[in-house]
């Protein structure tokens, strides 16, 4: 297990080398879509509390990392490639491959933040449902984006971990969003 969890660290240090600049510009332009479409755009006004405006900021974060790790921090292949069953790719993790472990333990926790930030930031994503379609989409959208660019692996078990990652997500939101509601009912009482 701490081999894995080493790996995890040395996998991030390697391919995290796309430039903070490009990060920054990234992040700046989701931050001001998100917040223009909150304050701006007729049926999703909202009001912005304080915490709104934490999780829109981790948010426009999140996406510019997710971009930059998945598509910007990656060197252009000469043809494009693909992998489309994944059963091979659990059994080589599960015969204690640690890389590849490392790979899919990778790929789930990538989109745990969007399955905990996407129904906090957008009213219209809560839901067991929703969140499961967001996160097969954006992670089809990565793929097939790696695999247009010839710029990553298009794999299927990348779609079925990183779908997993967001319904944990959303599984850990609904938790501490239903004992934020339980707590303040405790209080009115």
């Amino acid at each position: 297990m701490i081999e894995i969890i080493m790996n995890i660290f040395c996998y991030l240090k390697e391919i995290y080398h796309f430039p903070i600049e490009q990060s920054m510009v990234i992040m700046a332009v989701i931050a001001f879509l998100y917040f223009f479409r909150c304050l701006l755009v007729p049926g999703t006004k909202r009001k912005m509390s304080g915490g709104l405006v934490v999780a829109g900021l981790l948010f426009a974060f999140y996406v510019s990392q997710v971009i930059g790790l998945t598509l910007l921090n990656r060197i252009t292949e000469s043809e494009a490639r693909f992998d489309l069953n994944p059963f091979d790719v659990y059994r080589i993790a599960m015969d204690g491959n640690t890389v590849f472990m490392t790979q899919l333990i990778c790929n789930v926790v990538m989109f745990v933040p969007l399955g905990i930030l996407c129904p906090i930031c957008f009213r219209r994503a809560d839901g067991f449902f929703k969140m499961l379609l967001i996160s097969f989409g954006c992670s089809l959208a990565i793929e097939t984006i790696q695999l247009y660019t010839h710029t990553g692996l298009f794999e299927i078990v990348d779609l079925i971990n990183n779908t997993l990652g967001g319904m944990i997500g959303y599984l850990l939101f609904k938790i501490f969003h239903g004992m934020m509601l339980l707590k303040k009912r405790r209080k009115s009482r």
